[in-house]
């Protein structure tokens, strides 16, 4: 069965839209003021160059990182171990403004917190991405001031997902 990483993406981003419900045992928008309101796929840094309207955060990115492989051959048969990391990218606004003075920053850091909180308790508690992952491992979170943005908050989960291929 070949490897189709848009697929992988697809059901990646499914997996984070069911579980943004509060009737959801893993809700990532528990304890945000707003449920996230959008979720997106794509290649690492895709957040980056996206103009989103306020009224559309938060949102969480979906994106596919670095991706490596080693093939073992055994006869006519094939199988591809592949590696490849996914970053899980969520964005909060608070707008400009008024929203500064009202300690608009500060909430927004926090809410992004929260929201990576909650992504990373869900991957780490239900690894299921797909019937041909392995193994979906959280490698690291980080936060930052969005660069394109001094209005937006980011959190990155890098988690590096093992995948068994057989060709």
């Amino acid at each position: 069965m070949a490897l189709n990483l848009v697929s992988l993406l697809s059901t990646t981003s499914a997996l984070i839209k069911r579980n943004n419900t509060t009737t959801s045992g893993y809700n990532i928008s528990s304890s945000l003021k707003k449920q996230v309101q959008a979720v997106y796929i794509g290649a690492e840094g895709m957040h980056n160059g996206c103009q989103i309207p306020y009224e559309r955060f938060p949102v969480v990115f979906v994106e596919l990182g670095q991706k490596s492989e080693h093939i073992h051959r055994m006869g006519n048969y094939a199988n591809r171990d592949v590696e490849l990391y996914l970053h899980f990218v969520g964005m909060i606004s608070y707008g400009m403004g008024s929203a500064e003075e009202a300690g608009g920053r500060e909430n927004a850091h926090v809410e992004c917190i929260r929201l990576m909180g909650n992504i990373e308790y869900m991957l780490r508690n239900k690894v299921t991405l797909s019937a041909t992952v392995q193994i979906c491992e959280v490698e690291s979170t980080t936060y930052n001031v969005d660069r394109e943005s001094i209005y937006n908050i980011v959190g990155d989960i890098t988690a590096k997902v093992t995948i068994t291929d057989t060709d």
